[in-house]
């Protein structure tokens, strides 16, 4: 959902940006868009917050422990059954497709677990203050003081931390119900190259940002 808040947030910005008749008709309705924005902005830290703060039920790290203490429900016996999905006879296919699966261990969610520091390490530097000092706390209301404490989040790392935990979430998924090697990539993430580029993914970002674009045209068109 991380993703999805910070994309539906940057799409509207991006299309009144480009649009100056979009920007007026945004302008007639001023305190429902801030609001929106400011709701989806709150949203993204909140969720980031439940996602790597320690005594999170949610925490991404006990997660990847959970899967490394409990790899057995990656192997073989488990994936037949998931993908028999409570039928007695097994496919035809199946014995082709198990022998072709792959089957990780332990070292595999360790793996992960390096990788997910790293994304921890960004979240504690930048965007942990935020959360903690204005969304959870409201330690600040003096402006510049806010200003401040924002100031140290760069859209960049928060924009390519959301892709990433798309990614790995993708990854976990593809990996219990597909076994497919944990394998992670990079994904797009400027707001910019997403917006514009007539390919689009299956990505939930790209997904958002797409909704928000048709929902910005009908918006220009109406009559309302």
């Amino acid at each position: 959902m991380v993703a999805q808040y910070l994309y539906a947030e940057l799409a509207i910005q991006h299309s009144a940006f480009k649009s100056r008749k979009l920007l007026k008709k945004l302008n007639e309705t001023p305190r429902f868009w801030t609001v929106c924005g400011a709701a989806l902005q709150m949203s993204a830290f909140i969720s980031l917050g439940r996602i790597f703060d320690e005594g999170s039920p949610f925490n991404l790290i006990k997660l990847l422990k959970s899967m490394e203490s409990n790899v057995d429900i990656f192997q073989r016996d488990a994936l037949a059954k998931r993908k028999m999905q409570g039928q007695l006879l097994a496919p035809e296919w199946l014995d082709s497709y198990l022998d072709n699966a792959y089957y990780p261990t332990a070292d595999d969610f360790r793996g992960l677990r390096k990788i997910v520091k790293t994304y921890k390490a960004t979240y504690k530097e930048a965007i942990k203050p935020v959360r903690d000092k204005y969304y959870a706390h409201r330690e600040f209301e003096d402006t510049s003081d806010v200003q401040a404490l924002f100031a140290r989040v760069a859209l960049h790392e928060i924009l390519n931390l959301s892709v990433a935990l798309l990614e790995l979430s993708e990854v976990l998924w593809q990996l219990l119900h597909n076994a497919r090697r944990p394998k992670i990539k990079q994904r797009r993430y400027a707001i910019k190259t997403i917006f514009e580029s007539k390919k689009r993914t299956n990505a939930a970002n790209e997904a958002m940002v797409s909704e928000v674009k048709k929902l910005m045209e009908a918006l220009v068109l109406s009559d309302i």
